[in-house]
């Protein structure tokens, strides 16, 4: 996903990731810097935020699991 990311910064395109599952923040490699996070709770927003404090909170928004919510 990062050559993806690198290619819509350079054309100005906002970008957006999903966190797809509630232990990807502290058993992965750092989270790149997006324009916006979606996350499945207000627990893993809290936990975005508290790893990521250069993250402002306005870019974080919960969506529940999508992957498991039919």
């Amino acid at each position: 996903e990062y050559p993806y990311l690198l290619a819509a910064r350079d054309l100005g395109i906002p970008v957006v990731t999903s966190v797809l599952s509630f232990d990807n923040l502290t058993s992965r490699s750092a989270v790149p810097r997006y324009d916006r996070y979606l996350v499945w709770s207000e627990a893993m927003r809290a936990q975005l935020l508290r790893l990521y404090p250069e993250v402002p909170p306005s870019d974080v928004a919960c969506t529940g699991t999508p992957q498991f919510d039919f």
